[in-house]
């Protein structure tokens, strides 16, 4: 009778052991996602005065960015548009799309003319303004 209590109390602290394990373990992955979502898709400035060095997160579905927007970002550069360009969300990711600008928006070095996809990593360059998009 008493081996069958310890049995039982072994099969029970163990169970317990496991099952605080699966909670801890369950708390840091999902911690750990909450992270990755909280920083992404973002721009990320690597050159020009008033990007440099910023991190720029993108939420909604729409943002507009030029000299002089409201409600968007807007960046001091005498080279960029009033409404330079737009990024819109394009299933899980964003796209970027150049509004007419005057001196062109650039992807990777390649001069927008079309709606494009963005990957991250894309550098994207207005004016003398320089982002990398980051997911």
């Amino acid at each position: 009778m008493f081996n069958i209590a310890i049995t039982t109390l072994k099969f029970t602290l163990l169970v317990g052991l496991y099952t605080f394990l699966f909670v801890v373990l369950r708390t840091i992955y999902l911690d750990m996602a909450v992270e990755r979502r909280a920083f992404a898709p973002r721009l990320i400035g690597l050159k020009g005065a008033a990007a440099r060095g910023s991190n720029f997160p993108l939420s909604g579905e729409s943002i507009v960015i030029g000299r002089e927007v409201d409600g968007g970002l807007s960046l001091p550069d005498p080279y960029i548009s009033n409404r330079h360009v737009r990024l819109f969300t394009e299933g899980n990711g964003y796209a970027i799309e150049d509004l007419g600008s005057t001196n062109g928006a650039y992807l990777n070095g390649r001069r927008l003319t079309d709606v494009e996809k963005l990957k991250s990593g894309d550098r994207i360059r207005l004016g003398e303004t320089i982002f990398q998009y980051m997911e």
